[in-house]
């Protein structure tokens, strides 16, 4: 008998947006699988095309309409974008109970609707809901409390109650708890929960009793990845690719003040340009170039040496997806900033060279010697980080 799932996630494509990225990829690996794919995403404005719609070909879509503002979901630029988002901010306020950052924190109803219609008409016992939202987590835990026949799969893509990437440490302490609640409420209702960090599963892990937690972390499509040609020769090539994370003005200054010194050029394919500015008087030899498609990604990482990336004390614990594609495509990590799990992880594994914040000055220079001296693990395995396997795992739960 085939097997369905309905999959709840809040930018699966044809929307754009990080968060469906990791989906739309394991759907594609389910639909190999012969499962039968059901998806509930928010209503796509019109002009909006994802980078992973191909993905997604044989999916069953289902759409509702989000009822955040707008206005909350980009960062203010001048003083009428500045007095809507916090006038707008303050009505969600008014409205919410919860974490007022949480784009579903007003879709309760709507979405627990869309859920059951859509499981009921089409026969579904499974329902896999990502987050964030958190709050679709929460809503799905309570539609699991009261529809026992449910196989209910929470997967947690990101830290709920701890750091501020929603808001959370900006909270007061009411709202702090009702969350906590929350996240506790979803661990006991789960039949099964993914998180993507080991960090993650050893605290959820403590929060309740006799419950496994799985680990279902950043994942790579084997499919497009090419074999590395780049050796060292001269000038060394490093990029840098996707998000641009904060507060790391202090390492792009440095750089900026040293690259000249250096045998080595860097190139940024990223749309976030928070730190350009740092490299306006450096063009030559530091590029800010516009992102590439996922196939266009591994294509560049096959003709350059190395990946300079960057992390900052609240992420130093993640080993997210950028890591994950540079180890499949045997590329070395250069990796700067805070020490942590995924130094610790990248340097144990052979798998590039770390360098602390407070030693930019000074190991800078050193970046392309110690890439060639270093002894590059290229039969790490990289399977458990791939989506085929990890959809494989997935089959294997579903009812």
């Amino acid at each position: 008998m085939k097997k369905k799932v309905l999959l709840v996630c809040y930018h699966f494509p044809p929307n754009t947006g990080i968060g469906g990225r990791k989906w739309s990829f394991l759907s594609k690996y389910l639909l190999k699988n012969n499962v039968d794919v059901h998806v509930l995403t928010k209503q796509p404005r019109s002009k909006e095309a994802s980078l992973w719609h191909e993905m997604t070909q044989g999916v069953n879509l289902h759409f509702f309409k989000s009822n955040y503002p707008r206005v909350l979901e980009e960062y203010p630029k001048n003083i009428f974008e500045k007095f809507s988002y916090k006038f707008y901010l303050f009505l969600v306020k008014v409205f919410s109970k919860s974490n007022y950052h949480d784009r579903g924190v007003l879709l309760k109803k709507r979405l627990s609707h869309h859920i059951i219609e859509i499981v009921e008409r089409n026969n579904i016992s499974n329902v896999i809901i990502t987050g964030a939202p958190f709050s679709f987590l929460y809503y799905g835990s309570l539609i699991k409390s009261k529809n026992t026949k449910i196989h209910y799969i929470a997967d947690i893509r990101d830290s709920w109650i701890k750091g501020n990437y929603f808001g959370f440490d900006g909270l007061h302490e009411g709202i702090k708890k009702e969350e906590k609640r929350r996240l506790r409420h979803v661990l006991t209702a789960a039949d099964h929960i993914f998180v993507p960090y080991p960090i993650m599963v050893n605290e959820y892990a403590a929060m309740v009793e006799n419950k496994h937690i799985g680990l279902l972390p950043h994942a790579v499509d084997m499919e497009y990845v090419k074999p590395r040609s780049a050796n060292i020769d001269g000038i060394c090539t490093l990029v840098n690719f996707g998000s641009q994370y904060a507060e790391l003005d202090e390492i792009m200054k440095l750089i900026a003040s040293k690259i000249s010194e250096c045998s080595f050029h860097i190139k940024f394919y990223t749309e976030d340009r928070k730190y350009e500015n740092n490299f306006s008087h450096v063009s030559d030899v530091i590029q800010i170039l516009q992102p590439i498609r996922y196939h266009e990604m591994f294509e560049m990482l096959s003709k350059v040496d190395a990946s300079i990336l960057f992390v900052n004390k609240h992420i130093k614990d993640f080993l997210s997806t950028k890591y994950i594609e540079c180890f499949a495509a045997r590329i070395p990590v250069v990796l700067i900033g805070d020490k942590g799990y995924v130094s610790d992880f990248i340097v144990a594994n052979r798998l590039g060279i770390f360098i602390k914040k407070n030693e930019v000055d000074t190991e800078l220079l050193h970046i392309p010697e110690r890439l060639i001296n270093l002894d590059y693990n290229d039969k790490f395995d990289v399977d458990p980080f791939t989506f085929e396997y990890q959809a494989k795992e997935i089959t294997a739960l579903l009812k």
